[in-house]
Parts: structure tokens; sequence; C-alpha cells
């Protein structure tokens, strides 16, 4: 695809003791591209992406459901990563589970997802 083609924006803020968080999204025709800069005094930092609801199946640092499929890469090791069940809110009053994939680091680096609609 041509970077043209593709619609990105950024954006990052710094916490009180020194850690930082900068987020690049990148929006295709078929993929979405998401780096997360983390630096700083941190002890643990976990990025979370809440799933539609579905079969979803972790193989690896991927997650997939149907033609969906959610790849991590990152430059610092990881340290967990996990499919679990978190909560999603889209009407008042209501709520409902739905999967969550967790990705946790301890230092800092670059993580970057990429999710596609088609394989």
């Amino acid at each position: 695809m041509e970077e043209h083609s593709r619609v990105s924006f950024a954006a990052g803020y710094s916490d009180a003791w020194g850690a930082r968080h900068r987020r690049k999204v990148s929006l295709g025709a078929e993929t979405l591209e998401v780096q997360d800069d983390i630096s700083g005094e941190f002890r643990v930092a976990v990025l979370r992406w809440r799933l539609s609801p579905g079969q979803w199946v972790l193989d690896g640092n991927s997650v997939s459901a149907g033609q969906k499929l959610l790849s991590i890469q990152s430059s610092a090791p990881i340290e967990r990563i996990a499919l679990v069940e978190g909560w999603e809110s889209r009407y008042y009053g209501r709520k409902t589970t739905i999967p969550v994939l967790e990705v946790q680091v301890g230092e800092s680096g670059v993580l970057k997802s990429l999710y596609s609609l088609t394989r």
C-alpha cells in the first residue's frame, strides 16, 4: 500500500514520575498500525487491546478470530502476553464481557501492533 493512501496521527504524554508514552496511529484500507514508544521511569507497562466479541485464539505474539489478525512486535522483552476477559459498556447501565489482549513489558521500548482485516 502506498504511503499517501494512509491516514496517520500521533500524540503523547509524560507523567509526574518521568514515564513517557507516545502513540502513532496509521490507518490504511485494510490495516491499522499502532506504534507505542514507552520510556522513562516505570516498573511495568501493559498494552491492552479490547477485542470484538468472538472466539479469539492466542498464538505466540498474535491473536486471531476468523479473518481478523492482531500481531504484536516489541523491541523490549515481553514479560507476559495473555488473552483475558474484560468488560465493555456500550449502553448506560449495561456491561458485557469481551476478550482483551494484554502485553506486559518492564523496560523502555517500542511496541508495534498490526491489525489486519484480511490474511
